[in-house]
């Protein structure tokens, strides 16, 4: 998910929705004149290096329910692929890109 909230003070407003949750990438203490990076800075670092902008978001299924998947093709034509393994386990998955005839074994930590 993408939260709405890009950066939040230490008591963490404004914040839209209103009722919403108090977490964000930054958090900005003003007084201070600093901010802090939280770990979702860094996962949305991840994406944007990986995301050209006008690529466009392809299906893909996982058959594992603790794996999640998200794949994209960037305008040079390369494919970024995203697994996010929500189990406690390593697990060994097939990649099948059924465009190019191609099967990747990955192992998701």
């Amino acid at each position: 998910f993408l939260d709405c909230n890009m950066a939040l003070n230490t008591q963490g407003g404004p914040r839209y929705p209103p009722h919403g949750g108090v977490d964000s990438p930054v958090i900005v203490n003003a007084s201070a004149d600093e901010f802090y990076k939280n770990p979702m800075f860094y996962g949305l670092g991840h994406f944007s290096k990986f995301i050209a902008e006008g690529s466009y978001r392809v299906n893909s299924t996982s058959t594992l329910p603790a794996i999640k998947v998200l794949t994209t093709i960037n305008p040079d034509g390369s494919t970024s692929v995203f697994l996010y393994n929500q189990g406690d386990n390593n697990t060994n998955i097939l990649i099948n890109d059924i465009n190019r005839r191609t099967t990747i074994s990955v192992n998701v930590t």
